[in-house]
């Protein structure tokens, strides 16, 4: 990874344009956030079947969305969405999880950090043994979680996938992140470049 000392982009606005749409984040009303290059930020590369590096993509609006949770109020639902394209599951990692589009050969990602991931697969686990699914080899989630077990802020995919619902439990983080990228696809196939959005929100 590439870490380096980070400075605002913006601050305080209101939606983050693209060429193809904008981010935005809404509780009652729109909601202002600041934006930072994200501190991962590597090429992604590209490789033939035989394993060498035949290429490589990189952008440079790769960035990290920063909301101060003391700005936030706990218990109100807030949403974090792009505003247009049909979206889907792009990649998942260690506690994170990200959602790409394509729109007029632009792709287009939103990552989020699920601090409470390990705690709803305790849950998960538990349920599931419970109700007899890891018999068949089947892992379920519970219909609700226990949230008193939750800590900081929980975070969901939104039902069309073009973001994500989240609310504050607490404040023992100071800062809700969403990690945003969008590049051009002019050179590689759009797997290529939905693999890159993986490798750098997740």
């Amino acid at each position: 990874m590439v870490y380096m000392e980070n400075s605002y982009i913006y601050k305080n606005i209101r939606q983050l344009k693209t060429p193809v749409g904008y981010f935005a984040i809404y509780g009652r009303e729109a909601i202002s956030f600041s934006v930072t290059r994200n501190l991962f930020d590597l090429p992604s590369q590209i490789y033939s079947e035989s394993g060498d590096i035949i290429g490589e993509i990189h952008t440079e609006t790769n960035y990290t969305i920063e909301l101060a949770a003391k700005d936030l109020e706990i218990g109100q639902e807030y949403h974090i969405n792009f505003s247009a394209g049909t979206w889907k599951y792009c990649d998942s990692g260690q506690n994170t999880t990200c959602l790409c589009t394509i729109i007029d050969n632009w792709a287009v990602g939103i990552g989020a950090y699920d601090p409470n991931d390990s705690v709803k697969q305790q849950q998960q686990w538990a349920y599931s043994r419970q109700h007899g699914f890891l018999d068949y080899g089947n892992l379920a989630g519970p219909p609700v979680y226990d949230e008193s077990q939750f800590s900081a802020y929980t975070v969901h995919e939104t039902k069309d996938s073009s973001g994500f619902r989240f609310r504050l439990i607490d404040r023992t983080m100071e800062q809700i992140t969403f990690e945003v990228a969008w590049v051009k696809m002019d050179k590689y196939p759009a797997l290529e470049y939905e693999n890159a959005l993986g490798f750098w929100l997740t």
